[in-house]
């Protein structure tokens, strides 16, 4: 028994670290997804204290990181969030309840290309503002690993949900016969 617990022990300990590592990949990321989504498509609970915590790190991620470089493109970058998630809120009032309530917007580009977008805009924004540019580098990059831990996640519960339907209808077949 206590040698198949320390079996264990590394896989709980890699787990723990690799959902620590996709929280802090959304918290990064959460920001960038603002200006992603069409307004008023995220579901009423999906901007929680991931959002909270994102909303503070663009606000200091420049005057923290980068001390001696301008923090007015990080400033207006924050007011632009903060101005895109009120425009969110209120598309969402007038939106009603249609979504899930975690449900990640609607994006305006391609799925697939918001990080690349988001990185290859951050490197190019790198030439005038390195606080910005290297925000929406890592941003980029995190929304990249947040939405690839999402997929693979979406894939295991519907292939969960598949073989629980496969084996009720083989138990109805056993219960029929």
């Amino acid at each position: 028994m206590q040698q198949e617990q320390n079996q264990q022990e590394p896989f709980q300990e890699m787990r723990q670290s690799a959902n620590i590592c996709v929280g802090l990949a959304q918290i990064m990321s959460k920001m960038l997804e603002v200006f992603l989504r069409v307004p008023g498509t995220f579901g009423e609970r999906y901007l929680n204290f991931q959002a909270v915590f994102s909303w503070l790190i663009l606000l200091v991620w420049g005057p923290m990181l980068f001390p001696t470089e301008d923090p007015r493109p990080m400033l207006w970058a924050w007011l632009a969030a903060t101005a895109w998630l009120l425009v969110h809120r209120v598309a969402g009032l007038f939106r009603g309840n249609a979504e899930h309530s975690r449900y990640w917007g609607r994006s305006i580009l391609p799925p697939h290309m918001e990080p690349v977008v988001a990185a290859l805009t951050g490197m190019i924004t790198l030439a005038f503002s390195m606080p910005l540019g290297s925000y929406l580098l890592f941003a980029g990059i995190a929304l990249g690993i947040s939405m690839s831990w999402q997929e693979s996640a979406d894939r295991a519960r519907v292939r969960a949900m598949r073989d629980a339907r496969i084996e009720q209808e083989w138990f109805m077949r056993q219960v029929e016969e």
